[in-house]
């Protein structure tokens, strides 16, 4: 019957386009064989329709009956589109249209559908066919289905396909990833054996070259045994034949003078009369007489040598000629002048500055930068070593000053005053550092001197003050961080990052003290495990500082305490009180905390040139590392440029190279760069403005605070206003307690004794009511009527300058 069917339809083509209708018939009953001739055609496995048709059939009457079919079919709008998707194919539309067919290509849901799931497999037309078949096959129930076959594909079984196909992607891809990452970890495994096996290597290798250095030690030992061995049985054969010979001229003089003896033995009985009998005792004075006599003129009598007392060596040293021999002084003897000491009598304190320059760690330290910036030039800790090293090359030790140096008495010192710390071989005015006492630092700052860099060494107060070593405050901060209910979160300068990369990260305690132990336990430093560098470490604990301090640097406390009497309320009104405040709500407190502080480092951290922020006068002291610790096992590079020993054009000069490099400035001074080295209990007290560039040799933790000084103010304002304009020139962002500080600082505060020899003349009309509280944005006006009062700064048009700091943070 099928070939009746078949014929029926090639008789259709072959008529006329009248018979579209006979062709279209033709085809549906052939379907209909199709799927009675093929049950599992729906589901895929079966013949398909176009292969079953053309194995009983030509193709060119089954193309033309499909074109005719295509040609005809009223339904289909967007023939563009099955054009371009049969292009893809790389098929003829009418063929698609046969595969496909109408139900799909008449709906642009179908078509669109139908593009998506052709670029899903990527224009291929058989297993496309396939994945459709099996939606159909879905569809329609499978083989459990007793219902008539439908042999037409529909809108669903594309979407169904598409789906399909999009979940065996997601597999195929999930399965292509885990494959990837069993490789990946496969590679791992074998990296790391890699690594273990070359540990290994050279572990053996190092034990090997340890066991040869150990038997080479050995064997020389043994050979340097035996050597001195041999040298000591040369020696004792030597004294043996000295004694010997020594003996044999003791006996031969013991035979000289037996035989002198025996001689003057008869002479003496010649003279005697030949008695030899024991002598009688005299019976009367001319016997007596007469015996003496006889002794007398022999003075060689036997029993006379006998009794002749041996001499003893005097205690009593003799009277010598020696230039060194010094006379015995006598009350009238007068004081005679001695000569010159050397400088390393009189200068001890520079002569230690000196050698801790030319450290023999400080060499060590500086080939290991060398290395790291060939192995890692891109690498913080390369351009901090490169860093270093230029300071050192073209840096000097500091120029210590002490108490009864040249210029004491202008500063408040007598001239006879004798300095624990030994004497010094500059002036004031040429020194880089002032090495005091506690007492003397307080002397000198009643004085109201201007500022310079201060070392306080004193043994007394260190002593007194109350101190955590660095091992301590280690331990401390990993139990804090293990007992805390809440993260703890410290900022660490990692040297070790990229350098396009900021160094400074906020992590947590725990992650930093276990980049501290890994440092620590390094043989060198290295980009693996870089040195660390803990900043902004807030130092709850109860701190004790220099007396001077305490007295003369307290107007930042006095500011911070104004700032904690005013209380902000959400509608902005403010109100000032002077009790003790329970909260600070709406305020800020970054220069508060910044009072007192502590940094940790370790050797090989470097800081960058820079200022302290806010113009204040930092002080600092070395701690302990250890408790059971000695002299020299804490030291502190601490490079600056003393500004003060340089002209006002000088100073320009250095500034604008400073604000044009900022923290990898490389300066080369006329006069070279000071380095400071300080040692475990020092306190540095560094004035306002100061550019350093802080260098760690060892482990070091410093305890520190900030600080402003009356007599320091224009100062502290004029640095401050230079930070503000030039961020580059400092590793602190400016606070953003600025504006309560500034409120503080308000004209009425300005008096004689607060800011020195500021101008009276017309000062009363610049007064503010110390009633009234001026809100920011009234500031920037305030300034505009009081150039007479700010007129006294130290230069041209620097009167401004307190307005401009108020505009900047208005």
């Amino acid at each position: 019957m099928a070939r009746e069917l078949f014929e029926a339809l090639e008789s259709a083509v072959q008529e006329s386009i009248q018979a579209t209708e006979s062709v279209r018939e033709a085809v549906t009953k052939l379907k209909s064989a199709w799927s009675i001739a093929e049950p599992r055609c729906t589901d895929g496995v079966g013949m398909s329709f176009e292969t079953w048709a053309l194995k009983n059939t030509d193709v060119g009457t089954w193309s033309k009956a499909m074109s005719i079919l295509y040609d005809t079919e009223k339904r289909i709008k967007d023939r563009a589109a099955i054009m371009m998707m049969a292009k893809s194919l790389q098929i003829l539309p009418c063929k698609l249209y046969a595969t496909i067919e109408v139900q799909v290509l008449s709906s642009d849901r179908g078509i669109n559908g139908l593009k998506k799931l052709i670029e899903l497999f990527d224009g291929k037309l058989e297993p496309m066919v396939l994945y459709l078949q099996e939606a159909r096959g879905k569809r329609l129930g499978g083989e459990t289905n007793r219902k008539p076959k439908d042999v037409h594909f529909t809108i669903s079984d594309v979407n169904d396909a598409k789906a399909a196909k999009q979940a065996a992607a997601a597999k195929a891809a999930k399965q292509a990833a885990a494959v990837a990452a069993r490789e990946q970890a496969a590679e791992q495994a074998a990296t790391v054996a890699a690594r273990e096996q070359a540990a290994t290597v050279a572990a053996r290798e190092q034990a090997a070259e340890q066991a040869a250095a150990v038997a080479a030690r050995e064997q020389a030992a043994t050979v340097a045994a035996r050597e001195q061995a041999a040298e000591q049985a040369a020696a004792v054969a030597a004294r043996e034949q000295a004694r010997k010979q020594a003996a044999a001229v003791a006996a031969q003089e013991a035979a000289a003078a037996a035989k002198a003896r025996a001689e003057k033995d008869t002479t003496q009985y010649e003279l005697e009369g030949g008695m030899l009998e024991k002598p009688q005792s005299p019976l009367n004075t001319l016997e007596m007489a007469k015996r003496k006599l006889i002794e007398r003129k022999t003075g060689n009598n036997a029993r006379y040598k006998r009794l002749k007392p041996h001499p003893r060596a005097s205690s009593v040293p003799p009277m010598s000629t020696s230039p060194y021999t010094e006379e015995r002084a006598t009350g009238t003897a007068q004081p005679t002048q001695s000569e010159a000491k050397p400088s390393s009598v009189l200068c001890p304190a520079q002569i230690q500055q000196d050698a801790l320059f030319n450290d023999e760690r400080r060499h060590t330290l500086f080939d290991a930068y060398r290395r790291i910036n060939a192995e890692s030039p891109n690498t913080h800790l390369a351009r901090v070593g490169q860093l270093a090293i230029h300071i050192f090359e073209f840096g000097r030790p500091a120029r210590v000053w002490t108490a009864g140096g040249k210029g004491s008495e202008r500063v408040g010192f007598s001239t006879n005053t004798i300095s624990i710390h030994g004497g010094c071989d500059c002036d004031y005015d040429s020194a880089d550092i002032l090495l005091l006492t506690e007492a003397q630092h307080a002397i000198w700052a009643t004085n109201n001197n201007n500022p310079k860099l201060i070392v306080i060494r004193d043994h007394e107060f260190i002593k007194r003050r109350p101190a955590q070593t660095t091992q301590d405050w280690l331990k401390e901060m990993e139990i804090d961080a293990e007992l805390s209910p809440r993260t703890i979160k410290i900022d660490v300068q990692l040297l070790g990052k990229d350098a396009n990369n900021i160094s400074v990260e906020n992590m947590e305690m725990q992650n930093a003290l276990t980049l501290w132990k890994n440092a620590d336990t390094s043989l060198d430093i290295c980009v693996k495990f870089p040195p660390v560098n803990f900043l902004n470490i807030s130092n709850p604990g109860f701190t004790c500082w220099p007396k001077g301090i305490t007295k003369h640097y307290g107007l930042l406390r006095k500011a911070v305490g104004y700032c904690e009497s005013v209380k902000y309320s959400q509608n902005g009104t403010t109100e000032i009180n002077i009790g003790k405040p329970t909260s600070l709500p709406f305020s800020h407190v970054d220069i508060q905390k910044c009072l007192e502080f502590s940094i940790a480092a370790q050797r090989g951290a470097v800081s960058g040139w820079h200022m302290d922020q806010n113009g204040v006068t930092t002080f600092l002291i070395l701690e302990r590392n250890k408790s059971n610790g000695k002299l020299g096992d804490e030291v502190k590079y601490w490079p600056f440029i003393p500004m003060d020993q340089y002209g006002v054009e000088e100073q320009d000069t250095i500034r604008g190279e400073f604000k044009k490099y900022g923290e990898q400035w490389r300066p080369k001074l006329g006069g070279g760069i000071p380095v400071i080295a300080l040692l475990r209990g020092d306190t540095l007290i560094q004035p306002p403005g100061t550019i350093h560039a802080p260098i760690t040799l060892t482990n070091c933790k410093l305890t520190g605070g900030m600080a402003w000084r009356e007599q320091d103010l224009k100062r502290s304002l004029k640095e401050w206003l230079f930070l503000a304009d030039n961020e580059g020139c400092t590793n602190e962002p400016l606070p953003k307690q600025t504006q309560e500080i500034i409120n503080y600082l308000q004209p009425w505060q300005f008096q004689e004794e607060f800011m020195g020899n500021w101008p009276t003349s017309g000062r009363e009309e610049t007064w503010v009511d110390t009633t009234e509280v001026v809100s920011p944005e009234q500031q920037e006006g305030r300034w505009e009527f009081q150039e007479e009062f700010m007129g006294n700064w130290p230069t041209s048009g620097q009167h401004e300058s307190w307005a401009e700091l108020v505009r900047l943070q208005a």
